[in-house]
């Protein structure tokens, strides 16, 4: 009876002695395209944190957890259980632009997220109905709020002559209603127009501006 006692003894003492699996949070979401509002499929997704480490929080980031959204948008992060400062998410995916997110020092769970998809602009400008050396035009543009917009040219574009015939890129986001507002003369007559010009994802749009 007492060797069986003590053989129970020894079981309970190697059973406390084992390491314990580590707790596990999780952290749910969803990524949605950012001027589409859908769902955005196979996003990969880190979680960073700064970690406790000999009593002070990390200055650098670690990541804590990968992941991909599905074809819901939706994702579930599960990262260890630990000491945590600041977190923050970063979204990647092809034809997109990268993104991070800062989330401050609690996670939220079921929050939606956003992300901006890559387009191109190409615009074809052409004097048409050449009169004489004052023809000019005059191009800016009205840009969607939190919306990405970059050229090698400087907005207003104006231009003079007679011979006019070039073409402008400006790297966009796609599905983003971006506005050209365009002025020219011929003659002393003056002409102001504006259209919309959504750009396709991951492509490039072309547009015609002859005057």
């Amino acid at each position: 009876m007492k060797k069986n006692i003590f053989v129970l003894l020894i079981a309970l003492i190697l059973l406390a002695g084992c390491d314990k699996e580590p707790k596990e949070h999780s952290f749910t979401g969803m990524v949605k395209d950012q001027f589409l509002d859908k769902p955005v499929a196979n996003v990969k997704l880190n979680l960073q944190a700064q970690v406790l480490q000999d009593n002070i929080f990390s200055v650098a980031y670690q990541t804590i957890s990968t992941g991909y959204t599905d074809d819901l948008g939706r994702f579930q992060l599960n990262y260890e259980d630990n000491v945590y400062d600041e977190y923050r998410l970063i979204l990647n995916k092809d034809g997109y632009f990268y993104k991070t997110i800062n989330l401050g020092n609690k996670l939220i769970n079921d929050k939606i997220y956003t992300i901006a998809a890559k387009g191109v602009i190409k615009i074809h400008i052409k004097n048409i109905n050449p009169y004489d050396e004052n023809d000019f035009i005059s191009i800016s543009w009205i840009i969607p709020n939190d919306a990405y917009f970059n050229s090698e040219i400087n907005f207003p574009f104006i231009v003079n002559g007679l011979d006019v015939d070039l073409f402008l890129v400006c790297n966009v986001n796609a599905y983003a209603p971006y506005i050209l507002v365009a002025n020219w003369k011929h003659n002393a007559i003056e002409i102001i127009r504006s259209d919309t010009i959504t750009p396709l994802f991951n492509d490039t749009t072309y547009y015609d501006l002859f005057y």
